[in-house]
Order: C-alpha cells, then structure tokens, then sequence
C-alpha cells in the first residue's frame, strides 16, 4: 500500500518540527548552564527556593544540578559527535 503524499509531507515536516524544538531546547540549556555558572546557582538556590512554590512539588536542588551538568554534558558528546549537524540540517 502506497503512502500518500500528504501524509510523507506531514511526517517531513513533523520531524523538522520536533528537531527545531529539542535543538532550541538544547540551545536553552545550554544557556542556562552558562548563567548556572556564572552566578555560582548551584549554591545560590536552595531547597527553600524550590519549596515555596507548590508546582516544583518533588524536585530537588540535585535534580537541578543533574540536568545542567551531568545531562547536559552527555547531551553535548552527543551533539559533538556530529549529531548536532544531523539536526541543524533538519532545522525550520
């Protein structure tokens, strides 16, 4: 059974959208990891800062930390490894 074109199209251009989003949210990242830094978060922010507000519910200053460094970190030897100009190609 032949796929119809709309719905090739439609794949296309979801899986352009889907890359754009994680490279803008690694971007992101990435950014926040460069503020993280540069304001010394990491022993800035503490459980306190995170309890006050009722929707960050369970998280946990490692949480953060965890994602900004250990996350992030094996996210960019990936990028590096040229997977990154895999995505930037299939970029909106």
């Amino acid at each position: 059974m032949a796929v119809p074109n709309t719905q090739k199209t439609n794949f296309i251009n979801n899986v352009m959208g889907h890359t754009s989003g994680l490279l803008d949210s690694i971007n992101g990242l990435r950014a926040l990891k460069a503020q993280w830094s540069a304001v010394d978060l990491a022993n800035e922010i503490t459980q306190d800062d995170i309890d006050v507000n009722a929707r960050l519910a369970g998280i946990t200053v490692a949480n953060l930390s965890a994602v900004i460094g250990t996350t992030l970190t094996a996210i960019e030897v990936l990028m590096a490894d040229g997977h990154e100009t895999n995505i930037t190609r299939l970029k909106l």
